[in-house]
């Protein structure tokens, strides 16, 4: 709430990874690159990782429904040919299944979800930047309305009817848009542009992003949403 403390790592080391978390004491993460994609899954227990069951398919750079680490989903990303993967798992706290693909292909994409019954994926790379946004009511994927700006590498994050995203590329972007379950709306943007970013938040009006890249440098610098506007919290930078 106040501070960021070390704690035991991960059992396979690897980035481009997904998870889902129910506070900081329960967790889940899958996939990554180690090099090599992988399947590995691996929970959270508030002080030490364990691995479990594996992913049936092996990706990097998916996007996940964040808000439980028992119940989540996986889906979208990029398999070990390079092929972009529209490919959907569910994760029950103990194994993965697959469900109903969806309907575009894509990785880099940004997601959220309140659990492996509720979805929404939006943005990413499918041969070009997408602003297709598609929801998932526990068993099918539903096209929905689009994304104002194509974006990709932008984590965001929400539930399928309260979602926000922000930052990204093309052009280390600020922008930042909001979903209220049926359409997307521009509001304040960021103060510092970032890609690659973490980001945690239950709806688009509680929300976090932090770390990432300014398009010249790592950084560390954290942001707060608080419904009407980004709040920098912490202005730090580190090389590269």
């Amino acid at each position: 709430g106040s501070s960021w403390t070390e704690v035991n790592d991960l059992t396979a080391a690897r980035n481009n990874l997904g998870g889902g978390a129910t506070d900081s004491t329960a967790a889940v993460a899958f996939g990554g690159n180690e090099p090599g994609n992988s399947a590995k899954t691996e929970t959270w227990n508030g002080s030490s990782w364990t691995e479990v069951n594996d992913i049936n398919s092996g990706r990097r750079q998916a996007a996940s429904s964040t808000q439980s680490s028992t119940s989540t989903l996986c889906f979208a990303g990029e398999n070990s040919s390079s092929a972009y993967l529209s490919i959907t798992e569910s994760w029950n706290g103990s194994s993965w299944t697959e469900v109903g693909d969806m309907n575009t292909a894509r990785y880099v994409p940004q997601g959220g979800g309140a659990s492996n019954t509720s979805g929404l994926c939006f943005g990413g790379y499918s041969g070009s930047n997408e602003t297709k946004t598609e929801s998932y009511n526990g068993s099918s994927w539903t096209e929905v309305n689009d994304l104002n700006r194509a974006v990709i590498d932008g984590p965001g994050g929400g539930t399928a009817t309260s979602a926000l995203g922000f930052g990204g590329n093309p052009g280390t972007t600020t922008n930042t848009e909001s979903w209220n379950g049926t359409n997307w709306s521009n509001v304040t943007s960021m103060n510092v542009g970032r890609y690659y970013h973490g980001a945690a938040g239950v709806s688009n009006s509680s929300m976090l992003a932090f770390a990432g890249n300014n398009g010249t440098t790592q950084i560390a610098t954290g942001e707060e949403w608080n419904g009407t506007g980004l709040v920098t919290s912490t202005v730090t930078t580190t090389s590269d």
